[in-house]
């Protein structure tokens, strides 16, 4: 088969089958990443400016191809398309799901590394102005103004203190009790709340992402 004129699932079906015929599922896997990465490079970039740096783009993007070979014969179920364009919006749709998940796993893993919206890096300011990109102060004022249309600053709060005690064996954030009295103390809610203020902010990434997607 010729890989470029295929359909999105027809690739998908040959990567499935990846262990009945190994070339052809590696040749279809590098035809539908030459297809879609940019588009999911582009939602994942557009997610990540939601949440300030720190986020590692590149990484989600390539660890959702990498899902997608992995997956694609347990996950993906195929349908009844009138045409290409609707095959490749059900595709994109899937990996998006994938996208979605890598994200927020990449959120939550990054733990002290992670750089929050409202901690600007410092270091950055000469290196963006010898690009000739936008002052990084000004920058920095835009990812705060997207930011806070999405989380409020006790969820800012909340996702930050988090992130910082991510546990990535137990793949699960525990935090102290000291520091979940302290945070609920100053944002007066119960444990109960806090836990679902946190949820709250996460739904609110995803849909983020979802929009971008």
């Amino acid at each position: 088969m010729n890989m470029a004129d295929a359909r999105d699932d027809e690739l998908l079906g040959l990567i499935a089958r990846k262990n009945e015929d190994p070339d052809s599922a590696a040749d279809a896997w590098v035809e539908l990443h030459s297809r879609h990465v940019p588009f999911v490079y582009s939602c994942v970039k557009d997610a990540g400016s939601l949440v300030g740096r720190g986020v590692g783009i590149e990484d989600i993007v390539e660890q959702t191809f990498q899902r997608v070979y992995l997956t694609a014969a347990e996950t993906f179920r195929p349908g009844e398309y009138a045409d290409s364009d609707a095959a490749r919006h059900h595709v994109l749709a899937w990996i998006g799901t994938i996208a979605r998940k890598e994200f927020l796993k990449a959120i939550e893993s990054r733990g002290n590394e992670y750089l929050a919206v409202y901690e600007p890096d410092p270091e950055a300011s000469s290196e963006f102005e010898r690009e000739g990109s936008q002052p990084v102060a000004e920058q920095q004022s835009q990812l705060r103004q997207v930011a806070e249309t999405v989380l409020s600053p006790d969820e800012l709060e909340i996702v930050w203190l988090k992130m910082q005690y991510y546990d990535a064996d137990a793949g699960e954030s525990r935090l102290p009790s000291d520091e979940l009295e302290g945070i609920c103390t100053r944002q007066g809610i119960t444990k109960a709340a806090f836990r679902k203020r946190y949820a709250r902010a996460l739904d609110k990434i995803e849909q983020a992402f979802t929009k971008a997607t």
